[in-house]
């Protein structure tokens, strides 16, 4: 009987871990889409659903990747970016790139508010 409780108590937190990745891996796709979709040269937009501050400098950025090519796909990847952009304080790498350039964004999950920090980012 201990045996079926123990391969219970697996299975659950194996279902709750992908579960919890699977919502992770949605809010990530809304960050991007955020991005690339709304205006983000409007001062009024410093935050979204999914973001808790977007700065000027990466308003400006993202402004100039859709100028070059509207076309934006995107990509991510666990972890932080190489020194001495990163600080191994990054969950993950969101990668626009829009076929001219490409813009690495340093996210953090902020889990009292349920969005991601920016921590910066560095373009290629």
């Amino acid at each position: 009987m201990k045996a079926v409780s123990n391969y219970f108590l697996l299975f659950s937190l194996l279902l709750s871990f992908s579960c919890n990745n699977q919502v992770r891996d949605e809010k990530l796709n809304k960050v991007a889409n955020e991005l690339i979709k709304n205006d983000v040269r409007s001062a009024e937009i410093n935050s979204t659903e999914n973001i808790v501050f977007v700065g000027e400098s990466l308003k400006g950025k993202i402004w100039e990747l859709k100028k070059q090519n509207t076309d934006i796909q995107f990509e991510f990847r666990k972890g932080d970016l190489n020194y001495p952009y990163g600080n191994f304080k990054a969950d993950y790498i969101l990668t626009l790139d829009n076929s001219v350039q490409k813009v690495g964004i340093r996210l953090k999950y902020n889990s009292k508010k349920d969005k991601f920090d920016i921590l910066g980012y560095k373009t290629e």
